[in-house]
Parts: structure tokens; C-alpha cells; sequence
């Protein structure tokens, strides 16, 4: 403002009075006010947008963001979003620029008809300057100064009417999911968290596209079950933007914390038990390809087989995509060998439910024609012909297991991520020969 004075005064030639310095610094005050509306039109606005919002939306949910130190932000935004900031953050930086010449020359030429030669240009100079280095300074400050945007709030679960948890799995309507879920949800209840339910669908694509629709919601944290093990875009994504997580079901990545049974081991008892009975062609039902769960059975199965000298036949291991109707046609293919199985391993309930169809429908009975026992209880397993035997998992533990680890890791985002794999049960009943 008194560069821009002097200018004007220097320009007159003159010593200006009183009255005169207060007219010229209203002048020069009311030229400023067309600078704000440049500022918030070309440059607040997409940085609002692009960073702080980004930088808000990417630190857990709500209110309560997490402190960060001075130059952390491309860790906390990712660098995707933090690229994103610094390009608008810049871009608009040099448009103050040919504003500030605007509003210089205007100045020059409203404030003073008289201004000649270099006094023009040393007042264009002075706002243009004057402009930019205010605009370059807030940047400065909103991207690498700690205070800037961020509410400090050491505990996020401070207010639990603001708690908000992000739960992303496949086929919710999967029985043995759905205990899971209701364990979760009993969690968050207790604990005062609300919880978003999204099916990934075993997708890849459209487990990131969930995940970051829960993200933009501002979840406190997410219980994700990974879909294929090939892709691991959205753990990128979650750990980019360090977002607390949990994996369940399937230890895919032990950079986070997540729970899941031992199924190599589980799988292993399954077919040792088949063994026992004198089966030497056992069949495999295999899960959804690229699930960290599929392939686990899969080395289970494959490793019992070698121990206990059973037959390897590679016809006998079929995929069954984890879904009812892959595995009807799964089992047919097996039935119309030449030497079919005596025994039918299934990687999932879904699959022992299309199991028993194509048996049923090929008028076979359990366990008098061909045996057959599954991974996951049902609760109903016990209350028909044939009683399944089956490895059930702890549903609930797993449940309670997930919220007791994300609450930690909200808690205390730096401590070591923790694998925890609860152990399967056996429960033998009469599919695999048992009386």
C-alpha cells in the first residue's frame, strides 16, 4: 500500500498533502478489492478444492484430523492428489500475474492522467509484485507450514457421533460373511461408530471405485476383504493416503494389520480326514482365482494329497469361481470322468450348495455314493440329510477381532501392522463317512 503511495506520489512531482495522501490511499485501497475477487475466482477456489479439501478428506473422517508435520502432506495426499494441488496451486500463482499488471495499469492511469514513462511502469511493477507475492506466500504457507488447515485432534474417537467406518466386502449375501458382519457391526455399536456397507463383488475395479466412494465419505477407517492378490491397486491407494485399515478373511498384504484363519493348515485336516475313510481321489472345488483364500486351500490341498500319497490327478482340481452355479457345472465335469472322484472337497459354502445340486440332480447320495465336506459353517448344516462336515470359522472373533485392530490402529496410526489367524474347527458330521 505505501509502495503504491510513493509511487503515485513521486509521479505528481509534487509533495502531497495530508488530505492528498489519504485520496490517493483510498484510491489505491479501492483497486485493491477487484484483486480479492481475482484471488478467490482464479485461485481459492480450485486450491480449496484440490488441497485443503483433499488434505481433509484424506486424513480419516470428519473433524478430527490427524497432525502433520511441516512437508508431509505428499504423504498424507498422495501423489496423485498432492501433484494435483501443486500444479493448481502454481497455475493460478502465474495468472496473479497479468492481474497484477491489470490492476496496476488501471491504478496507474485512473489514480494520475499525468504518470509518464518510467513512473508507469514502476507503479505496474509495485502491484504487480505486491499481488504475486501475497498469492506465492499463502501456497507457501497452506502447503508446507503444519498449521494451516489442519485441527489438531489426537484422539479421533473423541466423538463418536462423528465415527464413521467403511466395510468393504464381497457377496454380502454370503451367509459367512454376513455373521462377519454382524459381528462388526456389534462392534461398532459398542464402540459408537456408524457403519457403511459396499460389495466389492471380488472385482477389483469395483473394489477401488467402493473403497474410494467410503474415502470420500470420510470414514474413520475400513475392514476391507481383498479381492484378486494380482492387483493390489486399492491397498496402494489405502496406504497412500493412510487411511486405518484392516484386511479380513484374506492376509494379502502384511503392511496392514488384518485377521484370517490358517486355511493351508484347515485345508490340510479336511483331506486328511477324507484319507482316513480310504479315499485315494479326492476332488477339489476351487475358490474365485487370485483370492489370497483360494490359494491357500489350494497349497493345503496339494500338500495333504503329496503327505498322505493320495492320487494327483489334475483333472480332479476344478474351478469352481466361489459361486454356486460355477461349481453345479464344476462338479458334472468331474462326474463324467472316466475314473470320477470319491470324494468332493469344496473351497466355500456357495460351492457345497451347487455341490449338492449337481449330486442331487445325478440321483447320488452323501456319503453312500461320493463324500463330501466344505470350508464354512452354516447354521443349518446340522438340521439336514446329509449333516455337513465342514471347517468352520470364527465369525464373530474375526468380527471383533477386525474393530479391536482398526480402533488400534486409529489410535496409534505408527505402530507395527499385526496379523492375527484365528484357528479353523473341524466339525465332523456324516457327508464324509462318519456315522
Amino acid at each position: 500500500m505505501a509502495a503504491v503511495t510513493d509511487a503515485l506520489a513521486g509521479a505528481r512531482g509534487a509533495r502531497i498533502s495530508d488530505t492528498g495522501k489519504w485520496r490517493e490511499a483510498g484510491l489505491a485501497a479501492l483497486f485493491l478489492l477487484p484483486s480479492a475477487v481475482v484471488f478467490a475466482v482464479f485461485f481459492y477456489y480450485p486450491f480449496e478444492q484440490v488441497v485443503l479439501r483433499g488434505f481433509y478428506r484424506n486424513n480419516v473422517a470428519g473433524d478430527n484430523l490427524r497432525w502433520v508435520g511441516p512437508g508431509q502432506y505428499g504423504d498424507v495426499l498422495g501423489g496423485a492428489e498432492f501433484g494435483a494441488g501443486i500444479s493448481h496451486s502454481f497455475r493460478f500463482l502465474l495468472y496473479t500475474v497479468p492481474a497484477g499488471l491489470l490492476l496496476g495499469t488501471v491504478l496507474a492511469v485512473v489514480a494520475n492522467r499525468r504518470l509518464r514513462g518510467i513512473k508507469i511502469f514502476q507503479t505496474i511493477f509495485t502491484s504487480t509484485v505486491a499481488t504475486s507475492a501475497a498469492v506465492a506466500g499463502f501456497i507457501f504457507l497452506a502447503l508446507f507450514n503444519p498449521v494451516i488447515g489442519v485441527v489438531q485432534s489426537p484422539d479421533l474417537l473423541a466423538d463418536p457421533d462423528r465415527a464413521m467406518l467403511g466395510v468393504a466386502i464381497s457377496a454380502i449375501s454370503n451367509f459367512y460373511f454376513g455373521e462377519i458382519v454382524q459381528a462388526i457391526e456389534a462392534e461398532c455399536t459398542s464402540l459408537g461408530f456408524t457403519m457403511l456397507l459396499a460389495d466389492t463383488h471380488d472385482d477389483a475395479d469395483h473394489e477401488l471405485r467402493m473403497v474410494k466412494a467410503l474415502h470420500e465419505r470420510r470414514v474413520d477407517g475400513v475392514i476391507l476383504a481383498p479381492a484378486d492378490s494380482s492387483s493390489h491397486t486399492t491397498l496402494r491407494y489405502l496406504s497412500q493416503r493412510r487411511v486405518p485399515t484392516v484386511l479380513i478373511d484374506r492376509a494379502a498384504d502384511a503392511s496392514f494389520d488384518q485377521v484370517a484363519v490358517e486355511n493351508t493348515e484347515a485345508m490340510m485336516h479336511l483331506v486328511e480326514h477324507l484319507a482316513g475313510h480310504g479315499h485315494k481321489r479326492i476332488a477339489l472345488l476351487q475358490g474365485l482365482a487370485g483370492l489370497v483364500t483360494s490359494d491357500e486351500r489350494a497349497v493345503g490341498f496339494q500338500r495333504a494329497l503329496k503327505n498322505n500319497v493320495l492320487d494327483r490327478d489334475a483333472r480332479l482340481v476344478v474351478d469352481g469361481q466361489s459361486a454356486r452355479e460355477p461349481a453345479e457345472h464344476a462338479v458334472e465335469r468331474l462326474l463324467d470322468l472316466d475314473q470320477p472322484p470319491t470324494a468332493i472337497v469344496s473351497g466355500n459354502n456357495q460351492m457345497t450348495i451347487g455341490a449338492m445340486i449337481a449330486l442331487r440332480r445325478r440321483g447320488l447320495s452323501v456319503p453312500g455314493d461320493i463324500a463330501l465336506v466344505g470350508f464354512d459353517d452354516f447354521e443349518w448344516t446340522d438340521l439336514f440329510e446329509p449333516r455337513l462336515t465342514v471347517v468352520a470359522q470364527p465369525c464373530a472373533e474375526i468380527g471383533q477381532t477386525a474393530m479391536q485392530l482398526l480402533r488400534n490402529r486409529i489410535d496409534g496410526p505408527d505402530h507395527p501392522p499385526v496379523t492375527v489367524r484365528p484357528e479353523a474347527t473341524l466339525r465332523v458330521r456324516t457327508s464324509c463317512g462318519c456315522a
